[in-house]
């Protein structure tokens, strides 16, 4: 069963959700899952799926998908997606699309990630990922240093620098600079968590 936690201050925003992920995911084959109340802190420990206002977190099993098996592995078998989710400008449709992508990865393993066909299972596109350039550029900004200092960095100009955020900003959906500094700076203080960005 997942547990999913939806952890916002912004009351409506949280109980929208629950209520588009309770209809959504009743719509799901064998979706078997439970949206669980609590504070950031707990959702942490016991949640399989955390919806934050700009990001969702998905902790996918390496191993197998059995509950027996999954019980015996440790915690470093756990592979965070973090999952850009900006809403603003989409309709009901597009949203609950978006809740259904992510409700179908993490009924999957992480190793399904690994190849071209998770991505097909998934309706996931390969080039919308994020190159390792355009990764590490936004590990870089989320950790405080402008384009000027990155460049310097990375041995490249400051408009390819740019040129690696825009592209960035445009893969994940993000509608403005603001948002992608929010998301950027979450992921630079996770990053000791091994978390990787997926774009839906």
């Amino acid at each position: 069963m997942l547990k999913i936690a939806v952890a916002s201050n912004n009351i409506y925003y949280r109980k929208g959700l629950e209520s588009l992920i309770a209809s959504t995911g009743h719509s799901i084959k064998n979706g078997v899952f439970k949206v669980i109340t609590s504070d950031e802190e707990s959702a942490r420990m016991e949640a399989d799926i955390i919806f934050r206002d700009i990001i969702i977190t998905i902790f996918c099993k390496k191993g197998s998908n059995d509950i027996s098996q999954r019980k015996k592995q440790a915690e470093k078998q756990v592979t965070a997606l973090h999952v850009p989710f900006i809403c603003r400008g989409d309709n009901l449709p597009q949203i609950t699309g978006k809740i259904k992508k992510i409700l179908v990865i993490a009924n999957m393993n992480a190793a399904s990630f690994t190849s071209r066909e998770g991505y097909k299972i998934t309706g996931l596109k390969e080039f919308m990922q994020l190159s390792s350039t355009e990764s590490k550029v936004m590990l870089m900004i989320g950790q405080g240093y402008d384009a000027e200092s990155i460049s310097r960095m990375l041995g490249r100009s400051e408009k390819t620098v740019n040129t690696h955020c825009r592209n960035a900003i445009r893969k994940m959906g993000m509608l403005n600079r603001v948002d992608f500094y929010r998301y950027a700076s979450f992921i630079a203080r996770n990053e000791g968590k091994k978390g990787n960005t997926l774009c839906l």
